[in-house]
């Protein structure tokens, strides 16, 4: 049931919509004016949430106000502004707390847990049960993963601590419950109490020197979950993620090689000191990216000075790793070294050897060609006679990892 209705809405109409695998959203109105935007979440066995609110528009105005069991045709945990439309809601069938999204989507999760494990609720298809397994198995190494972080800290080994962080946070978000893609506001107070977690342990580690008991189990189920995490990446052709579980893993196999059978699944390994699958390959295949306001060619490898067009200019990223890119240099780094870029501009002043690029350099995917990169900017072509003439006998352009 996708269009308006007025309200008081029936208990009848209200099930007959949320028993449609179909109903997204209906509105409610009093008059001509909308009361209320409901949504159907259906993200746990047999059991739907109610969010209300504007989610199209992209802000954060969606609350939880209710659930519906399928089985026993019951609501629970109704919020007052959902009862306040709707005729037939019990007093039991309300919500005793303060109404508040969180209390009521605590109360919907436990509600859940006991559905599935003591009632006899089965997923709605196989699918929805295996994501669910992997689901949970992610969470546990992410746990994991706050003692390990603490570990690290203690050894004082400050960029370790730091990329396991970003990978932990990018692995909560991708594997969050399913009604946070509604409930965004639910989902920023998850990840704010995760992080916090997290950093308390590192502090407390780098303060004191002392770490939590680590264990092989703890070891076993980090693993795990980053070879899950890596699997599904791949799907998404993110080979920067599949390179952070990587560096990850070798981490941990250092010191239990015993579960080195854990990391293991549907992507290719990739242990590279420096990730590697991103940059031109060769002048057929350049990789445009965005820097301090400028469209550059990207390359994963410094380009020979010889090979680089009349008249354009070379520099070099350096940071964490490629998602951390902080500084734009003319020299090519000691340390830190991600990536290369030409520029038909100048992106630093000639007095100066490097620039702060923070938050400023974007890569794009896909390819083109130097031709169609010119001819897009409208830029002329520069003279690549030398160049194409050392490409022939074999040594030439830019050679550059192969992508995924």
């Amino acid at each position: 049931m996708q269009e308006p209705v007025q309200a008081p809405v029936s208990r009848t109409a209200l099930q007959e919509w949320l028993e449609d695998r179909y109903g997204i959203f209906m509105d409610v109105y009093q008059g001509e004016d909308t009361v209320l935007r409901l949504y159907n979440e259906t993200c746990f066995p047999e059991i739907n949430v109610l969010c209300a609110g504007e989610a199209e528009k992209f802000t954060d105005t969606v609350e939880i106000c209710g659930m519906y069991d399928k089985r026993t045709r019951e609501f629970r945990f109704v919020s007052s502004q959902l009862s306040s439309i709707i005729n037939g809601i019990s007093k039991e069938e309300c919500c005793s707390d303060s109404g508040q999204s969180e209390s009521i989507y605590a109360g919907i999760c436990c509600y859940a847990k006991e559905a599935v494990e003591q009632r006899g609720y089965t997923f709605e298809d196989s699918t929805s049960e295996l994501y669910a397994g992997l689901r949970q198995a992610v969470q546990t190494g992410l746990s994991a993963m706050v003692d390990y972080a603490a570990v690290l800290s203690a050894g004082g080994k400050r960029n370790a601590v730091l990329d396991a962080r970003d990978l932990a946070l990018n692995m909560l978000y991708f594997w969050r419950d399913s009604v946070y893609l509604t409930y965004e506001k639910g989902y920023a107070r998850v990840e704010q109490e995760y992080a916090e977690k997290f950093d308390q342990a590192v502090r407390m580690a780098e303060k004191t020197g002392q770490a939590p008991a680590f264990s092989g189990q703890k070891a076993k189920d980090i693993l795990q979950s980053l070879a899950i995490h890596a699997t599904e990446v791949t799907d998404n052709e993110d080979a920067f993620s599949v390179w952070e579980c990587c560096r990850l893993a070798k981490r941990l196999l250092n010191e239990y090689p015993q579960h080195r059978k854990i990391f293991r699944g549907d992507f290719t390994v990739d242990e590279s000191e420096r990730f590697m699958k991103f940059g031109s390959k060769d002048w057929d295949h350049l990789q445009g990216g965005w820097l301090l306001g400028k469209e550059v060619l990207v390359f994963n490898s410094p380009v020979p000075d010889e090979q680089i067009p009349e008249g354009w200019h070379s520099y070099h990223l350096a940071g964490r790793n490629f998602s951390h890119i902080d500084r734009l240099l003319k020299a090519v780094p000691e340390s830190g070294y991600a990536g290369t870029v030409l520029s038909p501009h100048v992106l630093i002043r000639a007095s100066y050897q490097s620039r702060e690029i923070r938050n400023h350099f974007l890569c794009y995917g896909g390819y083109t060609s130097l031709t169609e990169y010119c001819e897009k900017l409208h830029l002329p072509q520069p003279d690549m006679s030398g160049i194409a003439s050392e490409q022939q006998e074999g040594s030439a352009a830019p050679q550059m990892m192969t992508l995924f």
